[in-house]
């Protein structure tokens, strides 16, 4: 057997740092991934392919019985071409040079098994070299699928999409309301494994507090906790404008941001620029063994992500409930799926700054309210905690229902 991944972010990166430490599978945080497809290859060769933003070069590792690449979305040959590769022309180009690459080292490599957590071109690569070389094909899907006002090009990528995915041999999907949508868009059931992370080792982890970063500091008493990736469409901006008021007049309160993304350095330059440095605190990138101990400490977690943002399971969310932490989310999505108003959390009007913001100060200023919402987050932690199998049984489960799809298939033609 010969199996393959596709996915995103960094994972010849990832690989590196789950190799260092091979006999410790984290289950949770951004290596979690590649360390459980190590896991499901059980010794057969392995290939994991990804597309990332940065750092902007391609990289090749390999280790043991599994290697990986990592493609730069802008590749060397288009960047001479300066902002030329940046317009919706150039955008075209670079996405079928990388899907070109990744088609190729797939049909080379000739899996058996091939796991896609891509779209658009990449996921077309991936399914014609699945389906060129025969290979049981398993969609895992994180982000919401059906979406709203979406430019016409995007919905005809997306349509794209739902066709390959409807004709996936089976498909991961992550969350209740992930899997929802999937029924919803033509996905039959007996193709579908619905997967959640547990959580019990988040709790654990966060009782070595020794190297947790502290966030009280400077006399701090309500904290207000951003996780994710610092992107403008994840809202930190407006978390950062809702909360702008509040943080010039009152020093206990704080706001941290924990993540990494594209708009930290525009993030950065906006708090300097509007005099908040004291009050807001930057983390970036946490080690997920500490995250636990971060939420700990903090009065409230905000999700504010936006609409334009194709949201599928909010980790942060879940990752607050756990702690028994509050949360503020939309209400859209699947948030309320996890978020159940004025019981484990509030709702507020989905981009309104207003709404999260007079969301946020109830929570702050109310001791009641913050006290009945913590009763209900440690009740729905509690729920999250543990789950029966982990990513890598997850993918065998869907491989052999694909296997099973393949042979019903080819009786039938």
């Amino acid at each position: 057997m010969r199996y393959a991944y596709l996915k995103t972010n960094h994972a010849v990166k990832e690989l590196e740092r789950v190799s260092a430490n091979p006999d410790n599978v984290p289950e949770g945080g951004p290596d979690a991934y590649v360390a459980h497809f190590v896991r499901l290859t059980d010794g057969n060769p392995g290939l994991v392919l990804s597309v990332h933003f940065q750092p902007e070069q391609d990289a090749y590792i390999r280790r043991g019985n599994v290697e990986a690449y990592s493609f730069y979305w802008c590749s060397r040959l288009l960047k001479r071409f300066g902002s030329i590769a940046e317009k919706p022309a150039g955008t075209i180009v670079r996405r079928l040079v990388v899907s070109m690459r990744i088609y190729w080292l797939l049909f080379r490599f000739r899996p058996t098994h091939l796991l896609c957590w891509a779209h658009s071109f990449p996921l077309w690569a991936a399914y014609l070299a699945a389906r060129s070389c025969r290979a049981r094909f398993v969609y895992s899907r994180h982000n919401r699928i059906l979406g709203g006002n979406d430019p016409l090009y995007l919905r005809l990528t997306n349509a794209i999409d739902r066709w390959i995915i409807r004709h996936a041999d089976a498909v991961v999907v992550h969350g209740p309301y992930l899997r929802d949508q999937l029924l919803q868009v033509g996905i039959s059931a007996d193709r579908l494994v619905e997967y959640n992370w547990g959580f019990r080792h988040l709790v654990e982890q966060s009782q070595d507090d020794h190297e947790v970063p502290d966030i009280n500091k400077n006399g701090a008493t309500r904290i207000v906790l951003y996780i994710g990736r610092i992107e403008e469409t994840k809202g930190v901006f407006d978390l950062l404008h809702a909360c702008a008021n509040r943080l010039s007049a009152d020093p206990h309160t704080k706001l941290v941001y924990v993540g990494d993304g594209t708009d930290l350095a525009r993030l950065r330059s906006l708090v300097s620029e509007i005099g908040l440095g004291r009050n807001v605190q930057l983390l970036g990138m946490v080690p997920h063994r500490l995250l636990g101990g971060v939420i700990r400490q903090s009065t409230i977690v905000v999700t504010p992500t936006q609409t334009s943002f194709p949201e599928g399971r909010c980790m942060a969310t879940m990752e607050g409930l756990i702690m028994g932490v509050p949360v503020v989310a939309p209400d859209w999505g699947p948030f309320p799926y996890l978020v159940k108003h004025e019981y484990n959390g509030l709702l507020y009007n989905a981009d309104s700054i207003a709404d999260l913001k007079f969301s946020i100060e109830r929570v702050l200023e109310d001791a009641s309210l913050r006290a009945r919402l913590q009763t209900g987050a440690r009740e729905s932690g509690a729920r999250l905690c543990d789950v029966k199998v982990n990513f890598s049984q997850t993918v065998k489960t869907a491989f052999d229902i694909a296997g099973t799809s393949l042979r019903v298939d080819n009786k039938a033609s």
